[in-house]
């Protein structure tokens, strides 16, 4: 008999809350707490999972925190909940910060922790991770509906001016991070396995005739090409095949009884 790993969620938006729904069935998970700033969505959590307040105590009543908020939440809580305990996080722009990076692998080696970064709306982050002393050349290409794209960060474009196909962005995954934050976690994923957000290509498309969230990875090396596509539905800032591929990554992160691991 296995005691139950203990989860907590940052975050009750889409995936927030469907990792609740799914876990919480799951016979292995207890989930601990649930935290949200946004008091309108943490009503939406059941009164005994709410954490109505931050506090770092949170981190040490669990195995594993799920971050599916936003990259500010990385920032913020990534650095005490490592010295606690586990973390998996969802909003990977925020690894863009060199030194924030570097800080949390510091934390992790210190403190025997682990940061997990689940392949969420993208395939192939295995290939790449375990290929890029081959690759020269890591490019992707995202687009997604004007209307499903957060233009906060960017002075440059509105949605009300996206009335045909239009190039947003193409250039170094870094910058690409600090203009989209929320809409571009893929790119900083596929940076994190590969050549880095510096040495990854980036270009983002808005199209209003699209309803689809469409990722086109290539890596080149010599004698070597790998190309990975991918389209799915999208509503809000999230895919369908986000949703289902983020639980079944965290059911294996969380069962240490299989005997054998896909990743």
């Amino acid at each position: 008999m296995h005691d139950k790993k203990r989860i907590g969620i940052i975050g009750f938006g889409k995936i927030g809350s469907y990792l609740n729904k799914e876990l919480k069935a799951t016979e292995a998970v207890e989930i601990k707490w649930v935290y949200d700033t946004d008091e309108k969505a943490l009503q939406k959590v059941p009164e005994s999972l709410r954490a109505t307040g931050w506090d770092k105590t949170l981190s040490k009543e669990v195995d594993l925190v799920v971050e599916t908020a936003n990259f500010k939440a990385v920032e913020e809580f990534a650095p005490e909940i490592l010295k606690e305990t586990n973390m998996a996080i969802m909003s990977t722009t925020a690894l863009a910060d060199k030194n924030l990076l570097q800080d949390l692998k510091a934390i992790c080696r210190k403190n025997s922790s682990r940061l997990f970064v689940p392949h969420g709306a993208i395939l192939g982050l295995d290939g790449i991770q375990d290929g890029k002393s081959s690759l020269e050349s890591v490019k992707i290409v995202t687009t997604k509906p004007p209307q499903n794209l957060d233009y906060s960060f960017t002075e440059k474009w509105n949605r009300e001016d996206i009335k045909s196909k239009t190039v947003l962005y193409e250039g170094p995954t870094f910058n690409l991070c600090q203009i989209f934050p929320r809409n571009v976690n893929v790119h900083a994923s596929i940076a994190l396995a590969g050549l880095g957000f510096q040495d990854t290509y980036s270009r983002l498309i808005a199209d209003p005739e699209t309803d689809k969230a469409q990722h086109s990875v290539e890596a080149k090396g010599p004698g070597l090409t790998l190309r990975v596509q991918k389209a799915d539905y999208i509503e809000g800032v999230t895919g369908t095949y986000t949703l289902e591929s983020t639980i079944n990554s965290l059911k294996r992160i969380l069962d240490e009884t299989r005997t054998i691991q896909i990743y």
